[in-house]
């Protein structure tokens, strides 16, 4: 009874939504059912109803953002167009409503810190590494069940849950960066994400979080290369604007088949970066201070169908 009540809250709000949808566009929305992720089409001018909006399970809880990096020095799409409003209300409706409908009942219980989430190898805590100091996490996710994430299968890649990792793919290697989104939204914290590269992994494909992101077409990027760099983008309006270049550092593990640890440090438009706990570099930017969501990151550059399994993916709010 309890999850009827919940479906049935859902499809209320929604259907809300698709009816102011009919009005501002004059038609019937026949592209928007109840419970559809929202979609970046990279090779779209503008965006309308019918690319903003994918079926895709019912009731998810993330959003599926595909930018395509090759794309990078595009114009942006204007804010003002009929297209990209009618995609904002879209976008609002439905974050609203599963924002509403999850956040209370989702969140998982936090464990031990630091004790190691189990999948993976068990990970050293080198001095200074932020998960000596900041105690019990807010929130945690092993990738047990799709509760936070919505697997998809578009043209350039694909997203799914099995054996309690998080696969992502990168089908094509002109692809560029693709991103899923999960539903919490937060701002001041500590962020890491436990990864393992995929068998054949070589040169720049890259896997990552992206953090701060306002939409599925912006956020700031952080990705680890598989020659064993580190590179900083951010993203507005489906344009990418490089704050770090690929950088190596010792402490990334590079390579096929490879455990890293990456950690992310945001407190207002102060930023910290770790791998494997040590320090890589720290930085300010201004872009996207507010309250947003966070993500997972794929690419690939020299591997075709090159992946990247998440274990476990963590985050504690900073005052």
């Amino acid at each position: 009874m309890r999850t009827n009540s919940k479906k049935r809250l859902l499809l209320t709000g929604l259907a809300l939504g698709v009816s102011m949808i009919a009005c501002l566009t004059g038609g019937n929305p026949t592209a928007a059912p109840p419970g559809s992720p929202l979609t970046q089409d990279p090779n779209a001018a503008g965006t309308s109803v019918a690319h903003a909006v994918e079926t895709q399970q019912a009731f998810n809880t993330s959003v599926v953002g595909e930018v395509n990096t090759q794309q990078a020095t595009m114009s942006p799409i204007p804010s003002l167009t009929h297209e990209t409003s009618v995609t904002d209300v879209v976008q609002t409706l439905i974050a609203a409503v599963t924002q509403t409908h999850f956040a209370s009942v989702n969140t998982q219980a936090p464990t031990s810190n630091p004790t190691h989430m189990p999948g993976g190898p068990t990970p050293t805590f080198p001095s200074g590494d932020p998960r000596l100091s900041l105690g019990n996490p807010s929130w945690v996710d092993t990738f047990d069940s799709t509760t936070n994430w919505n697997p998809f299968n578009s043209t350039y890649s694909k997203g799914e849950i099995k054996d309690g990792k998080f696969y992502m793919t990168a089908k094509s290697t002109t692809g560029g960066s693709r991103w899923v989104l999960s539903w919490p939204q937060i701002h001041n914290f500590y962020i890491e994400a436990e990864m393992i590269s995929g068998g054949m992994c070589v040169g720049l494909d890259r896997y990552g979080l992206i953090i701060r992101a306002p939409d599925t077409g912006s956020g700031l990027m952080l990705a680890f290369s598989c020659d064993g760099r580190y590179e900083f983008l951010r993203w507005q309006d489906n344009s990418s604007t490089v704050l770090i270049d690929w950088t190596s550092n010792p402490a990334i593990n590079k390579g096929p088949n490879q455990y890293n640890r990456m950690g992310i440090r945001v407190n207002g438009n102060a930023y910290s970066f770790y791998a494997n706990g040590v320090l890589l570099t720290a930085t300010t930017h201004n872009s996207y201070n507010a309250s947003n969501r966070f993500g997972l990151v794929i690419g690939a550059s020299s591997t075709p169908n090159f992946y990247a399994m998440f274990e476990t993916l963590l985050y504690w709010t900073l005052p």
